[in-house]
């Protein structure tokens, strides 16, 4: 009889790359575990990836409040903590779950763990970044769960630094789960003369990197590309808005186009295959252009994206966000290994 397992992250919640990390994650332990997944979202989550799913322990007022007054959300308080009574495994993984980049990360999954450990659970970190962690009280939240972890594995160098800073010395090195999602084309993908951006919002030098995008955009174009936006995060409408400025201030809209039309990380994965090259600044969008041997260039505005280029080899692809311009962008553009059409 397989033992149970919850896996816990940041799922459901409408971010295409959290969704790839659980795809690989499930992949991974499909086999060895009976699933059950923790999501903003239980039915959507449940609908596309076929597991038992629950929703998270409440972690803000809004979310106690529905647990404690909302006949639904006493029933979902109740489906949670019984399934955590049967898990033999609480695995937190995926994604830069313990940081305090945004402040409110460490405590949302600081309360999900304690659950489990209360209950007297395995805790596993998987596949997790660690960090940035700027204050005393993540910095202690992090070194608490990361001691009482029974297993622990980070995605990249300095994550393992950081596990090893606080005192975990069980950590280990493995890749991005989202390296484990399956790209089998059916068919070799023809190159097309098209480019993919993914940028996401950042409050650092903002200004300075959408007119580094728009700029490029322009030039591309002028060498007859057609460029894809696609916003990863379709939580909300900030991706998007943020494409709309960038092709608006290239002043070539009619060679762009922003794609929201996928369902998953498949349908993200044939477009770059059938692309010439990613400009991306989420993980994500690197990782999925990786899989598909599709050259990227990457904009480190978290240090995860610069330790990818490290971790592949490819340090000179990853252009840091605090000086980016056009010119960096363009000349990587040239400097890209070309792709077979």
């Amino acid at each position: 009889m397989k033992r149970k397992m919850i896996i816990c992250g940041n799922y459901g919640a409408g971010n295409l790359g959290d969704e790839a990390v659980l795809r690989g994650i499930i992949n991974e332990f499909k086999g060895e575990f009976e699933l059950t997944v923790m999501s903003a979202n239980p039915t959507q989550t449940h609908q596309e990836f076929g597991v038992h799913t629950i929703k998270h322990i409440p972690s803000g007022i809004r979310s106690w409040t529905r647990s404690v007054f909302s006949k639904d959300g006493q029933k979902e308080w109740k489906a949670t903590q019984q399934a955590i009574d049967r898990c033999d495994v609480f695995l937190l993984g995926g994604g830069t779950l313990l940081t305090d980049t945004p402040w409110q990360s460490i405590i949302i999954w600081a309360k999900q763990v304690e659950a489990a450990l209360e209950k007297g659970k395995e805790l596993w970190i998987h596949g997790s970044g660690i960090g940035p962690l700027r204050g005393d009280f993540a910095r202690k939240q992090a070194k608490k769960i990361l001691q009482k972890a029974t297993r622990v594995s980070v995605r990249d160098h300095r994550s393992l630094q950081e596990a090893r800073d606080l005192k975990c010395t069980i950590a280990t090195l493995i890749n991005d789960p989202v390296f484990n999602v399956k790209w089998n084309p059916e068919n070799p993908q023809k190159r097309e003369n098209q480019v993919i951006i993914v940028p996401r919002e950042w409050s650092q030098n903002q200004e300075q990197t959408i007119n580094a995008f728009a700029e490029t955009v322009l030039h591309l174009s002028q060498k007859g590309k057609k460029i894809i936006g696609i916003p990863f995060d379709t939580s909300n409408t900030k991706d998007e808005e943020l494409l709309e400025k960038i092709f608006e201030k290239s002043g070539v809209k009619e060679n762009t186009k922003i794609w929201k039309e996928y369902h998953n990380e498949q349908d993200i994965m044939k477009l770059m295959s059938q692309s010439e090259c990613v400009i991306g600044m989420r993980l994500h969008s690197l990782i999925l252009a990786e899989i598909t041997k599709t050259p990227f260039i990457g904009i480190s505005y978290m240090k995860k994206v610069e330790s990818l280029g490290e971790n592949l080899g490819k340090k000179n692809q990853i252009l840091d966000i605090r000086t980016l311009n056009s010119r960096q962008l363009i000349y990587t553009y040239n400097s890209l290994p070309k792709v077979l059409a």
